[in-house]
């Protein structure tokens, strides 16, 4: 009874493994995996057109769609300077079958000349490239008569005001004026000055390099020594503390920036080492929480391609800083040499010098010269001098207005309207200002003084006495 049965087994067991030798043959032993194969998620991103000012970004995802590792990788952004890389998930990474990382990118447009870059992502055994592009669009300008808000850095009409760390007075009397600066009468403070300093380094590791730095000196308001003696607890980052608080304490909006103080030297030597003077420039920026940097152009034979270079490396850096506010970065000219059109674009704005006290001042003519090169009036802010006897800002006002330019600013609201020597500031001037530009009426009382054209911008402050 057995016999019967086992050779049926025998041959359902033979025709088994005939059948899985069959398939075995068919199928490898090791199915090949395909290579790897990164890719982005567009060949192509399109910021689109996006108001000078504004700094959208977009998070951009790298995957990995083949079979193996791609190795590790490294992402690179070319292209215009003004696309810059704010997170990075994907550096640094090996990226295996269907996994994925992303990479976020910052687009601040600084003119209306249209961007394009590409952003690479580079592995040991695939790559992948995406072309970024963006347009940058005019801010809305200002119609005579009504300002109006936009999409701009600074909303509404342009109120500025610069504020100096050099007075030399105590540190009661700078505090007390301090306190009662109106800065909620104001959208752009400037505070003056950092200047140029060399770090000696030896010229087997480069030589030396150019930094901003705070000079730390006094002007001596109480006549019969050069400086007045520096107070080691009222230093000029002491002041810009001060500043910075009480400031965001009465007008939270404000923006806040530090400038280059004038003269040959200083820019030249800024532009002799560009790269290593932005980054002293950011460092500044961010240790004070400050929304941004100016140049007083002035007194100097800079020239236009080492200003253009020294330009497009301060706004690199301060691009790099996280804020929730755009970089802002301002010129000051007191000369239309060192100046074209290249080099005014990288600035927000250009706030011209057309203070009416000077002999020979920057005038309204000149500020057209600087206009032309730009288009148009919407980057130009116009000047006033409201140190001691102070010039009318109406007539400022008026020609901001008649020609839809961003605003006025003047020099400077620490010493402000002050109607006789020793005396505090009264800030008559920017009170009216804010209201000239604001389209209020201007209060009567107090009335700012006037006087016949007086000395340069750097003779003309008035001492404090000592409290």
């Amino acid at each position: 009874m057995k016999t019967p049965i086992r050779f049926p087994f025998t041959l359902f067991c033979a025709a088994t493994a005939s059948l899985l030798g069959g398939l075995a043959l068919s199928t490898p032993a090791h199915a090949a995996k395909s290579p790897a194969s990164l890719t982005w998620s567009a060949a192509r991103y399109d910021f689109g057109s996006v108001s000078v000012g504004q700094t959208p970004s977009q998070t951009l995802t790298l995957s990995n769609t083949g079979g193996r590792s791609s190795g590790m990788i490294t992402v690179t952004l070319s292209g215009s300077p003004v696309f810059t890389i704010i997170a990075d998930g994907c550096t640094g990474k090996a990226l295996r079958a269907n996994k994925s990382c992303d990479v976020t990118v910052k687009y601040p447009p600084i003119n209306t000349n249209g961007d394009a870059g590409t952003l690479a992502a580079t592995g040991k055994r695939s790559s992948a490239m995406m072309s970024l592009n963006g347009n940058g669009s005019a801010r809305p300008i200002l119609s005579e008569g009504v300002y109006s808000g936009g999409t701009t850095p600074i909303q509404g009409a342009i109120v500025g005001q610069y504020f100096g760390l050099f007075d030399g007075v105590s540190k009661e009397r700078y505090q007390r004026i301090v306190a009662a600066a109106p800065f909620d009468k104001c959208n752009l403070l400037i505070l003056a000055f950092v200047r140029t300093f060399e770090f000696n380094r030896p010229q087997d590791q480069g030589g030396p390099i150019y930094v901003a730095q705070f000079p730390n000196v006094r002007d001596d308001e109480r006549g019969g020594l050069e400086n007045f003696p520096l107070d080691p607890n009222d230093t000029d980052g002491d002041r810009v503390k001060l500043i910075v608080e009480t400031a965001r304490k009465k007008n939270p909006s404000i923006n806040i920036l530090i400038t280059l103080g004038s003269g040959d030297e200083d820019l030249k030597k800024a532009a002799a080492t560009p790269v290593a003077f932005a980054d002293s420039v950011r460092a500044l920026v961010q240790a004070y929480d400050l929304n941004g940097f100016d140049i007083d152009f002035e007194s100097t034979t800079v020239e236009e391609q080492d200003m253009l270079t020294l330009a497009k490396e301060i706004r690199r850096s301060l691009n790099k800083i996280p804020s929730t506010r755009p970089m802002i970065m301002t010129i000051a000219p007191d000369q239309t040499g060192g100046l074209n059109k290249d080099v005014l674009e990288q600035f927000t704005y250009v706030m011209a010098q057309t203070y009416g006290h000077r002999c020979s001042c920057f005038s309204f003519d000149d500020t057209k010269l600087l206009a032309e090169q730009l288009g148009s009036y919407e980057r130009i802010v116009y000047g006033v001098n409201s140190e001691g006897p102070p010039d009318n800002p109406k007539d400022s006002t008026d020609e901001a207005k008649k020609n839809h330019a961003a605003g006025i600013f003047a020099w400077r609201l620490d010493n402000d309207s002050s109607t006789q020597l020793g005396y505090y500031p009264t800030f008559a001037n920017a009170v009216e200002m804010w209201n000239l530009m604001n389209q209020q009426s201007a209060a009567p009382e107090p009335k700012s003084p006037r006087s016949e054209p007086h000395s340069p911008r750097d003779q003309r402050r008035v001492p404090f006495s000592q409290p």
